[in-house]
Formats: C-alpha cells, sequence, structure tokens
C-alpha cells in the first residue's frame, strides 16, 4: 500500500511540473528577457515550405536573440517552441531549401558574448487561435545555471496579425505569363496574309497567278491616262494607309509602354525582350516544318501572332503556390492551350485539292503551293481545334521558380531552367524547344 501511495504522490508531483510548466507570464509586447538573453519577435508572416499541405497554414516568425551572458551559449531551433491554448506544444518545421537566401533558425546556433542572432522559424497554426512563444535553451556547460530555472522567457503570439500574401507569386507568375505568352499583337505586315482582330485567324487574299495574265498588248493613251490616274491615287492611298499605320503603331506603343509599366510594378523581367524571344524561337521552329514552300519572316510572324492572339483568347492556365518564402517561391503552372498538332490538316488539304484540281502542271509546283495555302489558311481553325495538355506536363503543372527582392519576383529564364523551355513550347503549341 505504501509503494502504491509513493507512487501516486511521485504521479501527482510530475502532474504538478507539467501543469506549472508554461504558467510564466507572456510578454504581449514582442519581447520578453531575464538575465541570460532577450528574445524578441521582429516580424512574421505566412509562409509555403516544401512539400507541406497547401490547405494548413505556416507562420514563419522573425526571431532575434541576444546574449547577456558574460560567455558563448548555443541553442537549436527546437529550444524555440509555440504553445497553443491548450498547452500543447507546436514543434517548428525545418526549412531547408538552397534556392533560398532566407535565414532560419538551424539545428546549431550559437550566440558570443554580447551578441545577438536573428532567423525565421516555422509552425503550422490556427489563424484564429492564440499562442505563446517559448525560447528555454539548456546550457549544457553550466549545469548550475540550469538549474536556476531562468533560461525561459515566452512572448504572445496572435497569428491574426500577420499578412498572407502567398497569392502574390500566383499574381507575378501571371503577369509574366500574360505578357510573354499570352499578349499578341499583329506586327508581322505579311502582304499575302491577313490578320482580322475579331475573328483572331488568318485569311488568304486573292493571289492571281501568271495564266491571269491578260493578252492585250495594245499600248494605248487612255490606258496610259487612266495608269497615270490609278498611280495617283494609289500614292494618296498609300499617303493615307502610311499615316493611318503609323498612328496604329503608336498607339501600340503606347499601349505596351503601360502593360511594360504595370508589369515593372511587380516583376523585374524584361518582359518585351522575353516575348520578342519567344516569337523569335515560334517563326525559327515553325518554318523548319515547311519542305516545299519557304515562308517568309514576316508571313510566319504573322502567323504566330496570330495564334498568341486565338491562345490568349481560348487558352485555360491555372496557377498553384508550392513554395512560397520570403524570398523565393515555386509556382505551378499548367496551361491548356492550342495544340497545332491538332489541326485538321488533312481537311485544308481536301480543300486546297477541291479548288485547284488539274491547276499545276508539276507535283513539285503542286506542293509548294499547297503548303502556302495550309499556312493561310489553317489559322481559321484556332477557334475550333480542341485544347490540349503537354505530355511532358507533371500532373500538376510545370515548376517555375521565382525569386524577390525589394519586393518584386523575378521569373527565373536561365538557360538552365528547362521546365520554362517545356512551359513555353506548350504556349507556341508544341513548336520548338
Amino acid at each position: 500500500m505504501k509503494k502504491v501511495l509513493k507512487h501516486s504522490a511521485l504521479v501527482l508531483t510530475a502532474l504538478a511540473l507539467v501543469a506549472c510548466g508554461n504558467t510564466k507570464k507572456a510578454s504581449d509586447n514582442g519581447t520578453a528577457s531575464n538575465s541570460n538573453f532577450e528574445v524578441s519577435v521582429k516580424d512574421g508572416m505566412y509562409v509555403l515550405p516544401k512539400d507541406e499541405d497547401s490547405n494548413s497554414h505556416y507562420l514563419a516568425l522573425q526571431v532575434e536573440i541576444k546574449n547577456n551572458r558574460d560567455k558563448q551559449f548555443s541553442f537549436t531551433s527546437h529550444d524555440i517552441t509555440l504553445y497553443n491554448e491548450k498547452d500543447e506544444k507546436v514543434e517548428p518545421i525545418q526549412i531547408h531549401e538552397s534556392d533560398s537566401k532566407t535565414k532560419f533558425m538551424s539545428y546549431g546556433d550559437s550566440i558570443s558574448k554580447g551578441k545577438s542572432v536573428a532567423g525565421y522559424v516555422v509552425y503550422e497554426v490556427d489563424k484564429d487561435a492564440k499562442y505563446e512563444l517559448h525560447f528555454a535553451p539548456s546550457f549544457y556547460d553550466d549545469v548550475k545555471e540550469n538549474q536556476k530555472g531562468k533560461n525561459d522567457v515566452a512572448i504572445k503570439v496572435d497569428p491574426s496579425q500577420y499578412e498572407d500574401n502567398i497569392d502574390e507569386a500566383k499574381e507575378a507568375m501571371k503577369k509574366y505569363v500574360d505578357a510573354v505568352y499570352l499578349d499578341g499583337e499583329n506586327t508581322g505586315g505579311a502582304s499575302n496574309v491577313s490578320f482580322t482582330n475579331d475573328k483572331t485567324q488568318i485569311v488568304a487574299l486573292e493571289d492571281k497567278k501568271s495564266n491571269d495574265k491578260k493578252s492585250d498588248d495594245k499600248k494605248s493613251d487612255d490606258k496610259k491616262s487612266d495608269d497615270k490616274k490609278s498611280d495617283d491615287k494609289k500614292s494618296d492611298d498609300k499617303k493615307s494607309d502610311d499615316k493611318k499605320s503609323d498612328d496604329k503603331k503608336s498607339d501600340d506603343k503606347k499601349s505596351d509602354d503601360k502593360k511594360s509599366s504595370n508589369d515593372s510594378d511587380v516583376i523585374t523581367n524584361d518582359v518585351k525582350k522575353d516575348r520578342e524571344e519567344f516569337i523569335k524561337k515560334f517563326i525559327e521552329s515553325f518554318g523548319k516544318g515547311f519542305y516545299n514552300y519557304k515562308p517568309s519572316d514576316s508571313e510566319l510572324r504573322t502567323f504566330a501572332e496570330a495564334y498568341i492572339k486565338a491562345n490568349a483568347k481560348r487558352a485555360k492556365v491555372d496557377y498553384k503556390v508550392k513554395t512560397y518564402l520570403p524570398d523565393y517561391a515555386v509556382v505551378y503552372v499548367r496551361p491548356e492551350t492550342i495544340d497545332l498538332d491538332n489541326l485538321n490538316v488533312h481537311e485544308l488539304s481536301r480543300k486546297f485539292y477541291d479548288e485547284n484540281k488539274g491547276k499545276y502542271s508539276s507535283y513539285s509546283e503542286a506542293m509548294k503551293a499547297g503548303e502556302k495555302y495550309i499556312l493561310e489558311n489553317a489559322p481559321s481553325q484556332f477557334d475550333s481545334t480542341p485544347l490540349d495538355t503537354s505530355d511532358n506536363m507533371q500532373k500538376e503543372g510545370y515548376e517555375i521558380k521565382m525569386t524577390k527582392k525589394d519586393g518584386k519576383w523575378t521569373i527565373d529564364t536561365s538557360s538552365k531552367n528547362y521546365k520554362l523551355k517545356d512551359m513555353a513550347r506548350t504556349f507556341r503549341g508544341g513548336i520548338g524547344y
């Protein structure tokens, strides 16, 4: 019986110790101290660590610890713990991200006499709950100091006071994608194709062949007069067209400058340069697919920009944040675009055959004209061609990295970023690497 009573007394003593373990009054001004150290919560923000549940909330607290002792001491991030309203301990989540330069408290930090160290500590929290942050290092080199029980301070933490800006990474990525891959403008200037904004397609213009040449060689004064009048009219029309073209270019430039200015408020990338590189790659890769007809750069550019314009209207792009830290993020971009492999080239070939049966004297001439016909008429299918996703893309989308500095994001467009290259190819309808 005595043994039972002794055991009961021991249990009660242990429970009493547990109950009063966190009864130390917590500071409500963000700073707490004792004779050994001073702890402050300098800042905080919501983050999303890699491979963690995006439906949960992770609070990163920027903690600064100052050593008030006369000698160095060491601690680990597990000495900085969070307690909820039920006095349950919340262990910190370790962050290991080589692409981030943010300082996170590690397993073995040490502080010299009179010095300070600062870094983030991350916890999974309930935004509507209240917490206490406790710092209680073990001075393994000083048993007497440990026995004094002076190595614990506490600070009140209210998660609702901190901002959750995780979605800003998605918005920055969306701005980049819209500006570079989905913001087509008609600057091709091809003479044998016409871009129609309302229907977003290229339509073939009437192409007169040499066998349509008039047979009369008679040169009359009346015809010369008519030709002169016609030339004068063409000259006037050209001046008028040139003026309209200059006005349109001016308006387009103002529009581009405005878009670029808006984008520069969020991202540092040169979106104009990146878009031009994107179109250049489109033109080079698409042009290699012709074996008989050799399109001009203006024809290819007009085709490319018509595709981009149609894609901007029809493509579906989903964005999801995978990782979000103070200076670094990874965003999943999952595009469904107009896949050029899904164009009904067979139907276009049949139409060409029906419209030009017996017109060409040689096979090579017919093939050349057929490819030209497909180039001019394929965009008429942009509105009806099914959207598709790339087989090279993982289920969630392309993982695109981005870094943040001075409040602005920079999308990683380095040559080693193969996932960005794959994504760009998808926005070109599956053309080029």
